[in-house]
Protein backbone atom coordinates (compact mmCIF):
# COMPACT_ATOMS: atom_id res chain seq x y z
CA UNK A 1 0.00 0.00 0.00
CA UNK A 2 1.05 3.35 -0.76
CA UNK A 3 0.19 5.71 2.25
CA UNK A 4 2.04 9.03 3.75
CA UNK A 5 1.20 7.66 6.76
CA UNK A 6 1.14 9.69 10.28
CA UNK A 7 4.47 9.39 11.66
CA UNK A 8 5.75 10.72 8.37
CA UNK A 9 3.71 13.27 8.56
CA UNK A 10 4.57 14.46 12.21
CA UNK A 11 8.62 14.30 11.94
CA UNK A 12 7.82 16.18 8.51
CA UNK A 13 5.69 18.99 10.17
CA UNK A 14 8.03 18.73 13.24
CA UNK A 15 11.03 19.09 11.42
CA UNK A 16 9.25 22.21 9.47
CA UNK A 17 8.48 23.92 12.76
CA UNK A 18 11.26 24.05 14.17
CA UNK A 19 12.52 25.41 10.52
CA UNK A 20 9.88 28.30 10.94
CA UNK A 21 10.38 28.64 14.76
CA UNK A 22 14.33 29.22 13.91
CA UNK A 23 13.50 31.80 11.05
CA UNK A 24 11.45 33.79 12.83
CA UNK A 25 13.56 33.67 16.19
CA UNK A 26 16.15 35.02 13.93
CA UNK A 27 14.08 37.63 12.62
CA UNK A 28 12.09 38.87 15.25
CA UNK A 29 14.33 37.71 18.55
CA UNK A 30 11.45 36.37 20.80
CA UNK A 31 12.11 36.33 24.47
CA UNK A 32 11.83 32.85 25.73
CA UNK A 33 8.20 32.74 26.54
CA UNK A 34 7.34 34.38 23.39
CA UNK A 35 9.56 31.05 21.86
CA UNK A 36 7.41 28.31 24.27
CA UNK A 37 4.34 29.91 22.74
CA UNK A 38 5.29 29.55 19.20
CA UNK A 39 6.81 26.26 20.26
CA UNK A 40 3.11 24.82 20.97
CA UNK A 41 1.31 26.64 18.97
CA UNK A 42 3.35 24.56 16.15
CA UNK A 43 2.88 21.48 18.18
CA UNK A 44 -0.85 21.86 17.70
CA UNK A 45 -0.85 22.41 14.47
CA UNK A 46 1.71 19.85 13.96
CA UNK A 47 -1.19 17.55 15.87
CA UNK A 48 -4.21 19.15 14.03
CA UNK A 49 -3.31 18.55 10.84
CA UNK A 50 -1.69 14.81 11.24
CA UNK A 51 -5.17 13.96 12.91
CA UNK A 52 -7.15 15.57 10.07
CA UNK A 53 -5.28 14.79 6.83
CA UNK A 54 -3.08 11.62 7.28
CA UNK A 55 -2.55 9.41 6.44
CA UNK A 56 -3.12 10.22 2.55
CA UNK A 57 -3.65 7.83 0.43
CA UNK A 58 -1.36 7.72 -2.99
CA UNK A 59 -3.93 5.91 -5.45
CA UNK A 60 -7.56 4.73 -5.75
CA UNK A 61 -6.20 1.24 -5.20
CA UNK A 62 -4.93 2.12 -1.34
CA UNK A 63 -8.58 3.14 -0.75
CA UNK A 64 -10.48 0.11 0.64
CA UNK A 65 -13.19 2.83 1.53
CA UNK A 66 -14.86 6.20 0.58
CA UNK A 67 -16.45 8.63 2.78
CA UNK A 68 -19.79 10.54 1.79
CA UNK A 69 -19.87 14.31 2.00
CA UNK A 70 -22.25 15.93 4.08
CA UNK A 71 -23.65 19.63 3.28
CA UNK A 72 -26.61 18.90 5.32
CA UNK A 73 -26.25 20.49 8.93
CA UNK A 74 -26.88 18.29 11.89
CA UNK A 75 -27.19 15.09 9.84
CA UNK A 76 -24.01 13.52 11.50
CA UNK A 77 -24.71 14.68 14.78
CA UNK A 78 -28.28 13.23 14.77
CA UNK A 79 -26.94 9.84 13.39
CA UNK A 80 -24.42 9.39 15.67
CA UNK A 81 -26.90 10.15 18.65
CA UNK A 82 -29.29 7.82 17.12
CA UNK A 83 -26.49 5.33 17.05
CA UNK A 84 -25.86 5.91 20.84
CA UNK A 85 -29.22 5.35 21.64
CA UNK A 86 -29.00 1.83 20.11
CA UNK A 87 -26.08 1.00 21.92
CA UNK A 88 -23.12 1.97 19.01
CA UNK A 89 -21.02 4.50 21.05
CA UNK A 90 -18.04 4.61 18.39
CA UNK A 91 -19.41 7.51 16.49
CA UNK A 92 -20.13 9.75 19.40
CA UNK A 93 -16.86 9.18 21.33
CA UNK A 94 -14.33 9.42 18.11
CA UNK A 95 -16.67 12.16 16.13
CA UNK A 96 -18.99 14.22 18.24
CA UNK A 97 -16.51 14.34 21.38
CA UNK A 98 -13.16 14.50 19.10
CA UNK A 99 -14.52 17.21 17.12
CA UNK A 100 -14.95 19.05 20.01
CA UNK A 101 -12.45 18.14 22.49
CA UNK A 102 -10.04 18.71 19.14
CA UNK A 103 -11.06 22.25 18.59
CA UNK A 104 -11.32 23.50 22.30
CA UNK A 105 -7.73 22.45 23.00
CA UNK A 106 -6.99 24.84 19.40
CA UNK A 107 -9.02 27.37 20.75
CA UNK A 108 -7.13 27.44 24.19
CA UNK A 109 -3.59 27.88 22.54
CA UNK A 110 -5.13 30.57 19.59
CA UNK A 111 -6.22 32.44 22.82
CA UNK A 112 -2.81 32.15 24.81
CA UNK A 113 -0.54 32.86 21.80
CA UNK A 114 -2.81 35.55 19.69
CA UNK A 115 -3.94 36.90 23.29
CA UNK A 116 -7.58 37.24 22.23
CA UNK A 117 -9.95 38.67 23.95
CA UNK A 118 -13.18 39.30 21.92
CA UNK A 119 -14.88 36.86 21.91
CA UNK A 120 -16.44 36.72 18.30
CA UNK A 121 -13.27 37.21 16.93
CA UNK A 122 -11.96 34.23 18.67
CA UNK A 123 -14.64 31.65 17.72
CA UNK A 124 -14.31 33.23 14.07
CA UNK A 125 -10.73 32.42 14.22
CA UNK A 126 -11.45 28.79 15.14
CA UNK A 127 -14.42 28.71 12.56
CA UNK A 128 -12.56 29.58 10.09
CA UNK A 129 -9.51 27.30 10.75
CA UNK A 130 -12.18 24.48 10.87
CA UNK A 131 -13.46 25.27 7.63
CA UNK A 132 -9.99 26.01 6.40
CA UNK A 133 -9.49 22.08 7.43
CA UNK A 134 -12.66 20.25 5.56
CA UNK A 135 -11.96 22.45 2.54
CA UNK A 136 -8.36 21.26 2.48
CA UNK A 137 -10.20 17.60 2.46
CA UNK A 138 -12.24 18.04 0.00
CA UNK A 139 -9.26 19.42 -2.30
CA UNK A 140 -7.06 16.52 -0.98
CA UNK A 141 -9.73 14.09 -2.03
CA UNK A 142 -10.82 15.81 -5.52
CA UNK A 143 -6.58 15.87 -6.69
CA UNK A 144 -6.12 12.43 -5.71
CA UNK A 145 -9.68 10.91 -7.40
CA UNK A 146 -10.65 9.75 -3.84
CA UNK A 147 -12.61 10.99 -0.41
CA UNK A 148 -10.03 9.45 1.77
CA UNK A 149 -12.06 11.91 4.64
CA UNK A 150 -15.45 13.31 4.79
CA UNK A 151 -16.24 16.86 4.17
CA UNK A 152 -19.13 17.39 6.98
CA UNK A 153 -20.52 20.31 7.79
CA UNK A 154 -21.18 18.82 11.07
CA UNK A 155 -17.52 18.94 11.86
CA UNK A 156 -17.12 22.64 11.59
CA UNK A 157 -20.90 22.67 13.75
CA UNK A 158 -18.57 20.33 15.95
CA UNK A 159 -15.15 22.54 15.91
CA UNK A 160 -17.24 26.11 16.52
CA UNK A 161 -18.65 24.22 19.80
CA UNK A 162 -15.40 23.25 21.03
CA UNK A 163 -13.91 26.75 20.21
CA UNK A 164 -17.18 28.25 22.30
CA UNK A 165 -16.21 25.76 25.24
CA UNK A 166 -12.29 26.42 24.89
CA UNK A 167 -12.89 30.63 24.68
CA UNK A 168 -14.82 30.22 27.64
CA UNK A 169 -12.47 27.93 29.71
CA UNK A 170 -9.88 30.83 28.30
CA UNK A 171 -11.70 33.60 29.80
CA UNK A 172 -12.43 31.62 32.80
CA UNK A 173 -8.77 30.92 33.27
CA UNK A 174 -7.40 34.08 32.51
CA UNK A 175 -9.99 36.10 35.23
CA UNK A 176 -9.08 33.90 37.57
CA UNK A 177 -5.43 34.39 37.20
CA UNK A 178 -6.09 38.44 37.15
CA UNK A 179 -7.64 37.74 40.24
CA UNK A 180 -5.19 35.96 42.11
CA UNK A 181 -2.58 38.20 40.76
CA UNK A 182 -4.76 41.23 42.51
CA UNK A 183 -5.11 39.42 45.53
Amino acid sequence: MSFINEIFAVVFFMIFSIFIIVLFQLKYHWNVCELFQNMICMMMLTGVLTITLFPVPLGKEDVSFYYASNFIPFHSILGYIYDAAHGIYHGVKVQLLGNIGLFLVVELVLCWVLRLSSWKKAVAIGCGFSIAIEGLQGILGMMLGVFYRSVDIDDIILNTIGCMIGYGLYSAITKNKKQILEN
